[in-house]
């Protein structure tokens, strides 16, 4: 698996990233692959846009964000387990759509490499399947998927946390201290989302 490594969430996202910030993705036009591809492809000097389908059901889609060139929006879609978006650097976002597309290690990646695949957690690839040119999947016996209303059941003050916007921002370099109020937070935006998936149906890790 690629060494990839999300800066942010966008505030849309079905599957929030800890430690990491949400952003205005309101932009984004997150149903429809085509218009996230043309958002950055061929409008201008480093901008670039892509979307695929997945095999087996969904797609993902790539843009760079005009509005901040050094980073780029990661958008992927499964028509059972909702979307995950993500900010990425503009330089990396072709090691996640390798992953995404044809590492048959799942959407959700978490450090040390563990990744899910929406049932089952994983550990990080170290059998190689020379067969199948892939780390054979070595699920984690027991392993508890945290949602985000489960993390949500301690207190948490969404008036001290903020949606971040794009234009000026800067990846951190360590994790929000109060990262439980910014999930608060991003909860409470999305009760204006029309068909947002319930938070126990929204995996943190």
């Amino acid at each position: 698996m690629s060494e990839f490594c999300p800066v942010a969430n966008g505030l849309r996202t079905d599957h929030p990233v800890p430690g990491l910030p949400f952003i205005n993705d309101e932009r984004l036009p997150l149903d429809n692959p085509d218009a996230i591809e043309r958002t950055g492809r061929e409008h201008g000097d480093g901008l670039w846009g892509r979307t695929d389908p997945l095999p087996g059901g969904g797609w993902v889609a790539f843009t760079t964000e005009p509005k901040n060139r050094a980073y780029a929006w990661a958008v992927h879609y499964h028509p059972e387990h909702g979307r995950t978006v993500v900010l990425v650097t503009d330089g990396s976002w072709s090691g996640l759509h390798h992953d995404w597309m044809y590492g048959h290690t799942g959407f959700l990646y978490r450090h040390g490499g563990y990744w899910w695949d929406g049932t089952d957690w994983h550990r990080p690839g170290v059998v190689f399947d020379g067969a199948y040119e892939r780390y054979d999947a070595r699920p984690v016996a027991d392993a508890l998927t945290v949602t985000a209303a489960d993390l949500l059941i301690h207190p948490a003050d969404p008036g001290k946390a903020k949606i971040a916007t794009i234009a000026r921002f800067t990846a951190h370099k360590t994790a929000l201290p109060n990262w439980r109020d910014h999930l608060a937070l991003w909860a409470e935006h999305r009760r204006c989302v029309p068909n947002a998936r319930p938070l126990d149906e929204c995996s943190s890790t």
